[in-house]
């Protein structure tokens, strides 16, 4: 018997029990191939459930990364965002805190200005004062009474109740009270 087909001049056909046992054996070994087809289709198939429920895991797995990963930009998001506020924020109040340096500035400037005016117009008012009043002069005092007082003890000796004390004369200066520019610096200005 050939391998490739059966030339017809060659073929002859056993017969009896050669016959059966040839049928028989044939069968036997289709039915080995066909026995190891089906181990090895269940060897397939079985690997293929197992590669898809390792495909299933994987999908899991993907899925529970992309939500982690979501998770994990949704707060760095949260956190850009939070980062860009509270740099907006400090920007607005260093802007504030600025414009109320300038503003207390001014005030200090206006403040100093107007000290400077009035140093001048005291100095002015005392020059003023001192051209026309004459040269410092004795007033009398009785024993530190002024003189209004003075009429009503002089009354009294008259009466004899202050037993008879004579007046003294005390030089009395002027009292000149100026702000120097080195007091000026040492002022502490409260906040406006």
């Amino acid at each position: 018997m050939l391998l490739f087909g059966r030339s017809d001049a060659a073929t002859k056909k056993p017969t009896g029990p050669v016959l059966a046992d040839l049928q028989c054996r044939e069968d036997e070994r289709d039915l080995d191939h066909a026995i190891k087809d089906l181990a090895s289709a269940e060897k397939a198939h079985d690997k293929s459930v197992k590669a898809a429920f390792d495909a299933h895991r994987a999908v899991d797995k993907a899925i529970e990364n992309e939500y982690e990963t979501a998770k994990a930009l949704n707060r760095a998001t949260h956190n850009h965002d939070v980062a860009i506020s509270n740099e907006e924020n400090t920007r607005i109040t260093a802007k504030i805190n600025q414009q109320y340096e300038v503003h207390l500035q001014q005030g200090l400037a206006e403040k100093s200005k107007r000290l400077d005016e009035l140093q001048r117009r005291k100095a002015h008012n005392d020059q003023m004062r001192e051209s026309n009043t004459p040269q410092p002069h004795l007033q009398p005092t009785v024993a530190g009474v002024p003189e209004e007082g003075r009429a009503r003890s002089d009354s009294s000796d008259q009466h004899g109740c202050m037993g008879g004390t004579t007046p003294t004369l005390k030089a009395a200066a002027p009292a000149k009270t100026a702000i120097s520019a080195e007091d000026v610096a040492t002022v502490v200005w409260p906040h406006v």
